[in-house]
């Protein structure tokens, strides 16, 4: 019966240790796709957001992008304009079984701002 109880620490002490790789050629690919919609999640601060020609949701972590600023996003992202995104190759976790949700290593605009994390060039 003391095993039952460890099966939820251990899970939480993964949560802890489960780190996103660097973005390199062979754990991200490419993708291009329409702007359908995004937000600024008021409890962590990512930025999540959705492409029109698919039905995964991506986000980028506010700890690796800091100081994402919703108006200036806004001037910079605009709905329906196409955006290339750097994607990590999906890895399952408890937090994300389905793997609906992908991490995003870059989004850039045609403008050519780029939200990124780390020194995202991997092309």
């Amino acid at each position: 019966m003391a095993f039952v109880g460890l099966v939820p620490v251990g899970l939480l002490f993964m949560l802890f240790w489960i780190k996103v790789p660097p973005a390199t050629p062979e754990n991200v690919y490419f993708l291009e796709g329409k702007l359908a919609s995004y937000q600024l999640s008021e409890s962590t601060g990512d930025l999540n957001f959705r492409l029109e020609e698919g039905d995964h949701y991506y986000y980028i972590n506010q700890d690796k992008v800091p100081m994402i600023d919703f108006d200036q996003l806004n001037k910079v992202f605009v709905m329906g304009e196409t955006v290339e995104v750097i994607v990590f190759r999906t890895r399952w976790n408890p937090l994300n079984p389905g793997g609906r949700t992908r991490t995003v290593a870059a989004l850039q605009a045609r403008s050519g701002h780029v939200l990124a994390w780390e020194d995202v060039i991997v092309k």
